[in-house]
């Protein structure tokens, strides 16, 4: 019982920060609308940092969504290929907080054929909340 208590009362210390955070995904994260929609603003967005950080995207595949409590997301798997530090810069900025993108599953090669490059291959995804019901 004094753990269960333990538990509760440092729960409760953090209900502030909690309650922060919820708003800020309140206002920030994208609210669904459509498939196509939500496929596009990823899509968009891959394409628009690969240009700027000069990654070459070999291969992108739109995959069924995924859901969570509260939310979905518009699912990429995608192939890239660039040198190493563009590449690093690209997974940077796409990962910025407010863009809402996780990537479940990632695997860095080299580039046999181009040595001074590394092949990546990644499921991308970019969550958007489900509208009040």
């Amino acid at each position: 019982m004094e753990t269960r208590r333990a538990e509760a009362d440092e729960l409760l210390a953090k209900q502030d920060f909690w309650n922060e955070r919820s708003s800020w995904l309140s206002e920030k994260q994208p609210v669904f609308t459509k498939a196509g929609e939500a496929t596009t603003s990823i899509l968009s967005l891959v394409e628009e940092l690969a240009t700027k950080h000069n990654v070459k995207i070999t291969r992108n595949q739109p995959t069924e969504p995924s859901e969570r409590p509260g939310m979905t997301s518009a699912n990429l798997t995608l192939e890239l290929r660039g040198e190493m530090k563009p590449v690093l810069e690209w997974f940077y900025e796409l990962q910025k907080p407010d863009a809402f993108i996780t990537i479940p599953a990632l695997t860095i090669v080299p580039n046999e054929e181009e040595t001074s490059e590394i092949i990546v291959n990644m499921n991308l995804q970019k969550w958007f909340r489900l509208p009040d019901a």
